[in-house]
């Protein structure tokens, strides 16, 4: 008997297991249930400790979330991850930038000393080294980078979910990779750079470290 949604609140891993077909083989009352329970934990977790969370919900005056729709004025605009002053790059000031990043993760930066840093790169390892963050930046296409605060742990989750089950189309054989077997080591071909902070060779690096060779 299928486990119902709402035991994997708290075991995202364990919903990573599921095969794609019985995850979209639920009753649609029961998967906007558990999405309704997902963001009201979520929300109820993250309002106070997330400062811009905290601000933007006090401006729309969400204080709790009743249905759905009630997230919608509380979600980021991806302006916000590029809301700090331009001068903190030119200038190198990742001091500065280290307190506008602190708006956004629940994660306490406040200690960190980022005065040594010179370049991004000097900057999201000290991030990384010093706190349960994997931060990315975007391409900056506009012109200016997005950085977003990202923790490991979702990393590792967005990996499973992406690797754990593939549904075949037609006459295709599914396909299944336990990537809790050590023993799993798969090729991994990516026509790109290979090391980096954005977002497809932050994944990249997690698909290695769960199922392939860094020699590869």
């Amino acid at each position: 008997m299928n486990r119902p949604l709402t035991d994997y609140l708290d075991d995202f891993k364990g919903l990573t297991g599921l095969h794609q077909r019985e995850l979209y083989s639920r009753d649609k009352e029961e998967v906007e249930a558990f999405r309704l329970a997902i963001v009201q934990k979520r929300f109820t977790e993250l309002k106070n400790k997330v400062t811009a969370l905290a601000k933007l919900s006090a401006i729309k005056g969400v204080e709790e979330i009743k249905e759905l729709d009630d997230i919608a004025p509380v979600l980021f605009a991806h302006t916000v991850y590029k809301s700090y002053p331009m001068v903190f790059l030119e200038r190198g000031r990742f001091d500065l930038l280290t307190q506008w990043f602190d708006q956004l993760t629940a994660y306490d930066l406040s200690q960190l000393d980022a005065s040594d840093c010179k370049l991004v790169e000097d900057w999201f390892k000290l991030l990384e080294d010093n706190t349960p963050l994997k931060p990315i930046h975007t391409t900056g296409t506009s012109g200016k980078l997005s950085f977003l605060p990202r923790s490991k742990r979702d990393f590792k989750i967005q990996i499973r979910c992406g690797l754990t089950r593939w549904e075949g189309v037609g006459k295709e054989k599914n396909i299944t990779i336990n990537v809790d077997d050590p023993g799993v080591r798969l090729p991994i071909i990516q026509p790109g750079y290979q090391y980096g902070y954005y977002m497809a060779q932050r994944l990249m690096e997690e698909q290695i470290d769960l199922i392939g060779d860094p020699n590869e």
